[in-house]
């Protein structure tokens, strides 16, 4: 063929790809796409977590209701209020550097910069470390106020009754009374030591001291002084009077002759006239479980009982009765005015094992000192 004849058809030259293709400029746009996609998904999904902060307001709400009441408004004030005038701990002495003066600063020593706090300082204008107010100074205010505070309570009925010198380490007491004629003489003086440290204590009075075993608690047989037709003035002259020996003990007081002077008169009225006083009718004297165990007393921390414990005291009846006490969670403390021949069963059977004790009532000699 004739290198000079042209071809009827020429084929197309091959185009050159531009320097983005040779460089992988495709896959690199894919590639920045996703991740341009992936970028806005991830930014809108922080962005939906991330919320405004709740604000802070400043304000106590007025009136009952919300914000826990008016006194939890106070206490939140006096929180801010303290926090706002605590100081700083290292501020403790100021100065100024180069100024010229006469009057001479002495040491003030650590105490100085040092502030009470808004608390302590109403606590002592209120009297509660200071007693008589802040006018007298930190020091004088704090031992005086817990001075008389402990010294009350251990007079009053911060840390229990007081009886004849004696802490009893109760709040209550109930009362019972032997009213037989060798007591009867005694019995205003000790009313009296009653009513001065617990006169709302209920009294009970029983013929003698005797414990026998004796079946059932004679309820009804438990009435107040007060009670209708002269009963009580009749139980009265039946134990007190000479007169009555003859009719039995723990009769109905029927044949009772009431016309004469009232024997024992001062003491009869001290007892007639109070309140929450009640007396055994027809209770013999080897009933006195009766009367400790009378509902009367049911709701005391202890009970009292005065008595010369003379009389009989069945054992196995005195340790069912300490029982009762016990589940009651009564103490029994005992006032011998004379230390009978039943006055160690009573002791050991009736009073230790509920945790009373005996009273020893303390003598006063002449010239005002005392003894046991």
């Amino acid at each position: 063929m004739d290198p000079h004849d042209e071809p009827s058809e020429s084929e197309p030259a091959p185009k050159i790809p531009g320097i983005w293709k040779r460089w992988g400029g495709g896959a690199l746009s894919i590639a920045l796409v996703l991740h341009l996609i992936a970028l806005v998904i991830g930014a809108c999904w922080v962005f939906q977590l991330i919320r405004e902060p709740e604000k802070k307001i400043d304000f106590i709400p007025g009136g009952s209701g919300g914000g826990g009441g008016e006194r939890g408004a106070k206490t939140q004030i006096q929180q801010r209020k303290q926090a706002q005038l605590k100081p700083a701990a290292n501020v403790k002495r100021v100065f100024a550097e180069g100024a010229v003066s006469q009057f001479a600063i002495p040491d003030p020593g650590d105490q100085f910069g040092e502030m009470s706090t808004l608390s302590s300082l109403a606590a002592g204008g209120a009297g509660g470390l200071g007693g008589s107010g802040s006018g007298g100074g930190f020091g004088s205010g704090r031992g005086k106020g817990v001075g008389a505070g402990i010294g009350d309570g251990m007079g009053g009925a911060g840390l229990g009754i007081k009886l004849f010198g004696m802490n009893l380490d109760v709040k209550s007491i109930g009362v019972v009374f032997d009213v037989s004629r060798s007591m009867t003489p005694h019995l205003q003086r000790v009313l009296e030591e009653i009513d001065r440290v617990a006169a709302d204590s209920p009294v009970i009075l029983h013929v003698g001291c005797g414990i026998g075993p004796v079946k059932g608690r004679a309820r009804d047989r438990i009435v107040p002084v007060s009670a209708p037709r002269d009963a009580f003035k009749k139980f009265w002259y039946l134990n007190q009077d000479p007169e009555n020996r003859g009719i039995p003990a723990g009769s109905d007081a029927s044949d009772v002759d009431t016309s004469g002077a009232i024997p024992q008169r001062t003491v009869y009225e001290l007892l007639a006239n109070r309140s929450k006083t009640y007396f055994h009718d027809r209770g013999t004297t080897p009933a006195t479980g009766a009367a400790l165990l009378a509902d009367e007393l049911a709701h005391v921390e202890a009970i009292y009982w005065f008595a010369d414990f003379q009389d009989f005291i069945d054992e196995k009846q005195a340790e069912r009765i300490a029982k009762t006490l016990i589940r009651r969670k009564q103490k029994l403390y005992i006032h011998p005015l004379t230390k009978g021949r039943c006055f160690d069963v009573a002791l050991q059977t009736l009073a230790l094992p509920t945790g009373g004790k005996p009273i020893e009532e303390k003598k006063v000699k002449k010239g005002g000192k005392q003894e046991n």
